[in-house]
């Protein structure tokens, strides 16, 4: 069972303040608020876990088959090749290949690159430049877990307890 931000912050003040329970925005509430956002980051990071492996499905929507694809807000690492219907036929897997080793293939070679960082955001850009317009995307990720900020947001890391 997933917790909330507030039953995390209780189950903290129990143990280290010996009380049931925390007021959100005492100086107690949002210097543990720092520490679980920092923990929640450290285990997005640390391995791949299941629980934050995402599958995203996608059409190309612009008539010119744009060949770079934004990535979601929670996206960190890829799972797996990309499967991309490139031709409006054909679909096959795209290798990702580092974005500084691109110049070692011809245009022609299929393959992806990820750009972007955690503040702009991420892009996957699909060689060759041009693919169909409505071409499938099918790619799978591992996310990163949000902040947590309200008593009522929920942890996305599984409850070690249940």
């Amino acid at each position: 069972m997933a917790s909330s931000l507030q039953d995390i912050q209780n189950m903290m003040a129990a143990e280290l303040d010996q009380s049931a329970t925390i007021t959100a925005g005492t100086s107690d509430w949002n210097l543990r608020l720092a520490y679980i956002n920092w923990a929640q980051r450290d285990f997005s990071e640390s391995y791949d876990w299941r629980a934050l492996f995402t599958e995203v499905n996608t059409l190309t929507s612009q008539a010119s088959g744009n060949a770079t694809v934004s990535l979601p807000w929670d996206y960190r690492k890829l799972a797996g090749y990309p499967f991309i219907t490139y031709d409006g036929q054909t679909t096959k897997e795209f290798p990702e290949i580092n974005a500084k080793e691109k110049t070692r293939f011809l245009p022609t070679d299929l393959y992806v690159t990820t750009v972007g960082n955690p503040n702009t955001g991420y892009s996957m850009v699909i060689n060759p430049a041009s693919i169909v317009s409505g071409a499938s995307i099918y790619y799978s990720y591992y996310a990163v877990l949000p902040s947590l900020a309200s008593p009522t947001d929920v942890s996305k890391c599984p409850d070690s307890l249940s």
